[in-house]
């Protein structure tokens, strides 16, 4: 059995709780009840929650609350910078751990608190500045409700690698990503109609961008202008693929037809027998960010999670960080969040880490070893 999720949706969980609700590996869900409270329900858990998600009525309170949860604060401040071989500065966060936030069931609702330097939210509104300089953030999963992308909205939120907009967006504002040095993947929902100039400026990670529109937005100045041409554009339908050739802005980008619909991929396995995971994920093995196996798994089964977690590609980063420490970083895999909490290690021959056979119920020497995922 196998529940799925759709990645260019993002990772969707249910809520059933009204207070914190601990779920595990630095991860909470939270259901606001009035706005402007979320941070007496985050309380002592601010600066170690490395995921969130936010039900319920949020406003510039809430916002500039995890803001800071994302490492910046209201004018944007952050801890340092560092010059790197790709010849960008590159700023570090201060304090705080969130990583991943989930917005998709809140709702923002207009307020006099400011989540920006003179910055008010409006409703439905992902407003100018609004995700600016966010340094923790890795994937920030917006509103169903939002309605607009505002300015600068994720300026500068240089370790963001993934964002969906949702479908009832109907324009994404100027810069809107500007100096997302680490953003691989965007989708532009169906409802978006027109897209501001520099909207990618400075993203040269971009892999691939998906149009749910067959019609083609109104797109401005130099837009696309800094996207690599190795990135493709996926649109709906061959009757799109030649809209979207016909217009200047995709000079040179490669057009692909999603006619078949969204890859589904899994987000939730039931191992009926070890050593079969491989077999089950398939081709989405580099695409999973969150995966819970259920059921037996053996050293092959953990050999493959191991690939996943980045672990048998790895380099060195030219530098170590500001307290002398060198940092491995992986080049391949996405899975940041694995659940074995209902699966069952059994022994078996196969080899997990050179040398290393799995032994019933043990988690074993070097088992998860730089795991860098």
């Amino acid at each position: 059995m196998m529940n799925f999720y759709t990645k260019k949706q993002g990772i969707l969980s249910l809520c059933t709780s009204f207070l914190l609700f601990p779920t595990g590996l630095g991860a909470a869900e939270i259901v606001v009840e009035t706005p402007g409270t979320l941070s007496e329900l985050v309380g002592d858990e601010k600066e170690t929650m490395e995921s969130l998600k936010v039900s319920g009525p949020i406003n510039g309170d809430d916002i500039a609350f995890l803001r800071e949860m994302m490492g910046t604060d209201m004018s944007g401040m952050f801890g340092g910078f560092e010059l790197k071989e790709d010849g960008k500065y590159w700023y570090t966060p201060i304090g705080c751990s969130l990583a991943s936030l989930d917005l998709s069931e809140a709702q923002i609702v207009a307020g006099d608190a400011e989540y920006y330097s003179g910055k008010v939210t409006e409703n439905d509104a992902v407003g100018d500045n609004m995700f600016e300089m966010c340094l923790n953030a890795k994937t920030i999963l917006l509103p169903e409700t939002s309605s607009v992308v505002g300015n600068f909205a994720f300026g500068s939120s240089m370790y963001l690698e993934s964002m969906v907009i949702p479908d009832g967006v109907q324009s994404v504002g100027k810069s809107a990503f500007i100096s997302c040095y680490s953003l691989k993947q965007v989708t532009f929902g169906a409802g978006v109609t027109s897209i501001g100039s520099d909207v990618f400026y400075q993203c040269s990670a971009l892999e691939s961008i998906t149009f749910k529109s067959e019609a083609v937005p109104e797109i401005g100045n130099n837009a696309f202008a800094d996207v690599p041409e190795t990135c493709v554009i996926y649109v709906p339908t061959e009757a799109a693929k030649a809209e979207f050739a016909a217009d200047p802005a995709f000079a040179g980008f490669t057009i692909e037809a999603e006619s078949q619909g969204e890859v589904e991929i899994p987000s939730e396995i039931v191992m009926e027998a070890p050593g079969t995971l491989s077999s089950v994920i398939g081709g989405n093995k580099d695409l999973i960010e969150r995966l819970k196996i259920i059921g037996p798994v053996d050293g092959a089964d953990i050999s493959f999670l191991r690939e996943m977690m980045g672990t048998e590609n790895w380099t060195l980063n030219p530098a170590p960080d500001e307290n002398g420490w060198w940092w491995y970083v992986p080049q391949n895999g996405s899975l940041a969040y694995l659940d074995l909490s209902e699966a069952q290690i059994v022994a078996g021959d196969a080899e997990y880490y050179s040398g290393k056979v799995t032994e019933n119920d043990v988690v074993g020497d070097n088992m998860f070893e730089l795991c860098l995922n």
